[in-house]
């Protein structure tokens, strides 16, 4: 119990006491659970005050932050708080994946009050914000800390088998079943259809550190040491001490770190996990770290704990089983502190992205000509990911029944990723090795958009290089699976009648951030991360064009889209293309590449022309990344079409 109370005195540290003057004391009594009272539970806060015996004082409630509460009552003159915190499907979506369901601070059910009194004999209100939750952060990972209560995604469970000194039971909440680690070891759960759960219970400050190893991950822990979440604390400290000083109080930082402390440390606040907060309370120390400016400051059991390391993102304990792996790429893993709007929403402007939904079709996730595109493991697989080799690859592919991941956080940012570039280590973005024809590509636009590049280009660039010579001109070219880098870029074009590239300038190479240089806009009210909706900010374009044109544009932009859809058609009705089986319901639901694909006999100029409509009706957006080129593309592709087109009328006019 002293812990917990202790803890309830650290986090009541955060954002407390704007009126100041003389006036009452309060201490605030809250359910030891605080941190997790659980979904449609019922909790209670009271206040009393110190040095009020003589002077009444009446307490108001208001609900500032959080999923709406109910069965709010307040009594005893506002002495007395209670209600009911919010359901888990009011908090986040359902159904609810299989295993341990991944909990973010959107979705923890975390909820902020506000107790405001004043004294008669006082000059200004007091307040005073009380944050409780109704569950923990969870990454989605069966390693876990001990203490905390987990969720459980599937039916009919049960414990088959607990660790030495295991007592914990489960429990349904809120129609969830429950389970709440209470020993380190191994817990084996079984659902109702026999399929079995290994959950890895451990404390943050008992899990050795040395990922780094002979034998193990060294490069790793090389490339680790330059990423910015290694120096989450110290360089919070830092920035403390730099402004310090500074003369107003609205650009000074507020001296007491315990909001930033739960994304900027290992472990959890308000459970005995054995993370920061838990040996804090135990060393005695301060959340709040006044008075530190260098972690070296801090004690050695804290020191270790500091910082987003290993254990913030991989979880204590032994690292999970080979078949639960794959768990790692999900984006629940960095939701952990990137869900949390509206300061936070990374997540969540993610989630609004076609890229959330890449692999919702079954064909997308297991198809390998989809996978390298479609997946968060099939793209790292294709970009040769540094930091696993072929067979750790296999096993991060997942199960069959999870359903969709999309193209998650880790697939563009490589949190120990030795080949980012070292300008844009902040971002860890990736840096993976592109096609020569995006060599000319300057070299800031490289760092911030390869990843954006890699995927969203024609495979195998079927257009003939200097190096391949005439040789590349005799083979047959299949259709672009992707193309808006390509068209931004002004290149992979083939010329039908010549076989060599079609190559034009282009015009947004400059854009300063490339890709991310426009596609920069996302849901509003959201602070940091916004830019992860990656949707395109037309404002960007008036300071080059003249907004009186965009009704010219759009008319270009249909127009083009027509014709390139009727020369299209007209392939088909020449035999050069044909649908896959798969597409025979319904052709036009997906894109070219998914539907069509050419003839083998197809005549070479009629193949090459495809191929170049192809890259223009995969991109949605080929009038604002390269209208001259798709102008190109198009010009060069009507040509041979209407001669054969011309050639069958002509036969068959001569045949009748």
């Amino acid at each position: 119990m002293r812990r917990m109370l202790v803890l309830v005195v650290m986090s009541l540290a955060c954002k407390r006491g704007e009126g100041h003057g003389t006036g009452a004391t309060a201490v605030f009594d809250v359910s030891p659970d605080r941190a997790q009272i659980g979904y449609d539970a019922p909790f209670s806060i009271s206040v009393h005050f110190r040095d009020t015996e003589r002077e009444q004082v009446d307490v108001r409630w208001t609900q500032v932050g959080g999923p709406a509460l109910r069965d709010i009552a307040v009594t005893e003159r506002g002495y007395r708080f209670s209600a009911r915190t919010a359901r888990l499907s009011e908090c986040r979506e359902t159904p609810l994946p299989w295993g341990v369901v991944p909990l973010s601070p959107r979705t923890r059910g975390e909820v902020v009050l506000q107790a405001e009194w004043r004294l008669a004999s006082a000059a200004v209100s007091h307040r005073e914000r009380i944050i409780v939750a109704a569950a923990t952060r969870s990454r989605g990972l069966p390693n876990v800390p001990v203490d905390q209560q987990l969720y459980l995604g599937g039916a009919g469970w049960r414990i088959k088998e607990a660790p030495p000194g295991g007592r914990a039971t489960l429990e349904v909440r809120d129609g969830v079943t429950t389970l709440r680690p209470d020993a380190r070891g191994i817990w084996q759960l079984n659902d109702g259809d026999g399929r079995a759960l290994r959950i890895q219970a451990g404390r943050y400050v008992e899990t050795p550190l040395d990922c780094g190893r002979a034998g193990c991950h060294v490069e790793i822990a090389r490339a680790v040491q330059s990423s910015p979440m290694t120096w989450a604390l110290a360089r919070r400290l830092q920035e403390r001490e730099l402004v310090r000083d500074a003369p107003s109080t609205e650009t000074r930082p507020a001296n007491d770190l315990s909001c930033a402390l739960a994304c900027h440390t290992t472990g959890e606040p308000g459970i005995h996990d054995g993370g920061f907060f838990d040996v804090a309370s135990d060393l005695r120390i301060s959340s709040s770290l006044q008075g530190v400016s260098e972690t070296l400051q801090l004690p050695r059991a804290l020191r270790r704990l500091g910082s987003v390391g290993c254990l913030a993102c991989h979880g204590p304990s032994a690292l999970p089983e080979a078949d639960a792996r794959w768990s790692i790429l999900r984006s629940d893993v960095c939701a952990h502190c990137h869900d949390a709007p509206p300061r936070y929403g990374h997540v969540v402007a993610w989630r609004t992205t076609s890229m959330a939904h890449a692999d919702q079709d079954p064909r997308a996730r297991s198809d390998r000509e989809c996978t390298s595109c479609h997946t968060t493991w099939g793209f790292l697989e294709k970009i040769g990911r540094p930091d696993a080799g072929e067979a750790e690859s296999r096993v991060r592919v997942p199960p069959a029944g999870v359903g969709a991941v999309g193209i998650a956080c880790s697939a563009c940012h490589g949190v120990h990723d030795a080949s980012a570039d070292s300008r844009e280590r902040r971002h860890l973005l990736r840096a993976p090795r592109l096609l020569a024809m995006f060599d000319d590509v300057p070299a800031e636009a490289r760092a911030r958009s390869a990843t954006c590049i890699a995927c969203h280009a024609p495979r195998d660039a079927a257009r003939p290089s200097r190096s391949e010579g005439r040789r590349a001109e005799t083979v047959q070219p299949s259709l672009a699976q992707a193309s808006a880098s390509a068209l931004w870029a002004g290149r992979a074009g083939i010329d039908p009648e010549t076989g060599q590239p079609l190559v034009a300038p282009s015009p947004h190479l400059a854009v300063e951030g490339g890709c991310v240089g426009c596609h920069t806009g996302g849901p509003d009210a959201i602070e940091h991360g916004q830019s992860h909706g990656f949707r395109a900010d037309g404002s960007r374009c008036s300071s080059c064009h003249d907004g009186a044109r965009n009704v010219d544009w759009a008319d270009e932009r249909v127009r083009i889209e027509k014709q390139a859809r009727a020369l299209w058609n007209d392939l088909l009705a020449l035999g050069a293309l044909v649908h896959v089986k798969e597409a025979a319901t319904e052709p036009t639901s997906k894109p070219p590449h998914a539907t069509t694909v050419v003839k083998r006999d197809a005549p070479m100029p009629l193949a090459r022309a495809a191929y170049d409509l192809s890259l223009l009706l995969e991109d949605r957006g080929f009038f604002a990344h390269n209208l001259p080129y798709a102008r190109l593309l198009l010009e060069k592709a009507q040509p041979p079409i209407e001669r054969a087109r011309a050639a069958r009328h002509h036969h068959g006019e001569r045949d009748r």
